[in-house]
């Protein structure tokens, strides 16, 4: 349960991140110079990216509670 919470939590900040830095970013009120669809591929990146490290930690995790693969 906690380890949802914290994947949660952290999905939250980095779409955070994310929103802000499109808001605030270099290119800013500038147009986007052609990259105006450019942060859903950051966007998508960025949500695999937070489920594969959510799915390590779960293994990882599993790996340690069970006994009979311990070398």
């Amino acid at each position: 349960m906690k380890s949802k919470i914290l994947a949660l939590s952290a999905l939250s900040v980095i779409t955070a991140e994310t929103v802000r830095a499109d808001c605030f970013g270099s290119w800013g009120m500038m147009g986007g110079g052609g990259y105006e669809s450019m942060w859903f591929f950051g966007l998508i990146f960025q949500i695999l990216v937070v489920i594969a490290l959510v799915l390590l930690i779960l293994w990882l995790i599993k790996q340690l509670q069970n006994p009979k693969h311990r070398r």
